[in-house]
């Protein structure tokens, strides 16, 4: 089974997507340290907004895929597999994070 983006108009917002789902598990992973040196206000204000903003970005991505589709009248459902699986993968790490 090969993994690739069957309809090209689609490569634009899923690499943005995954673009942005790479910074921000590289924010939680490597960048997580240093906040124990900021004020507590900052630190909270983004672990907060950032899995706010992550989740209102991948709504927008699976609007921005499902709107391409229409208009290019191509039924490729399995790009939307970009967006929910990186996703649900971030739900889990951070809902691990927040349990340790």
């Amino acid at each position: 089974m090969k993994i690739k983006i069957s309809n090209k108009l689609n490569i634009i917002p899923i690499s943005l997507y995954l673009t942005w789902i790479g910074f921000v598990l590289y924010f939680f992973f490597f960048q997580i340290i240093s906040f124990s040196k900021e004020t507590p206000c900052g630190a909270g204000y983004m672990m907060i907004g950032l899995p706010i903003f992550t989740f209102v970005f991948s709504l927008i991505a699976l609007l921005l895929i499902a709107i391409i589709n229409l208009f290019s009248k191509k039924k490729y459902y399995t790009d939307y597999e970009f967006i929910s699986i990186p996703f649900f993968a971030l739900i889990v790490i951070m809902v691990f994070i927040m349990l340790i």
